[in-house]
């Protein structure tokens, strides 16, 4: 009986750990997806702006633009704000 019950444990516990592992890698599928419709509502609504808008954003900040021809046809156009400005008095 106790070479029974010591099978039981040793398969719960493999069954245990292949449960950890798919919990695991469900968890990085799960958030690999998160990221990638993050990344997609952020260019979704960079395309939604129009020149005015990002030339606006660009002319009240002290910012960097610059463009690159794509790969085809059409271009990337990109710039930088900086989180914070230092300012002397």
């Amino acid at each position: 009986m106790e070479a029974s019950l010591t099978s039981l444990v040793d398969e719960l516990s493999r069954q245990r750990d292949q449960l950890e592992k798919e919990v695991a890698k469900r968890k990085r599928a799960e958030a690999a997806l998160l990221e990638s419709e993050r990344e997609s509502r952020l260019i979704e609504g960079a395309r939604k702006g129009s020149e005015s808008d990002l030339k606006l954003i660009i002319d009240t900040h002290p910012a960097l633009a610059w463009a690159e021809p794509n790969d085809g046809s059409g271009g990337t156009f990109a710039f930088a704000i900086p989180c914070a400005v230092e300012r002397t008095v």
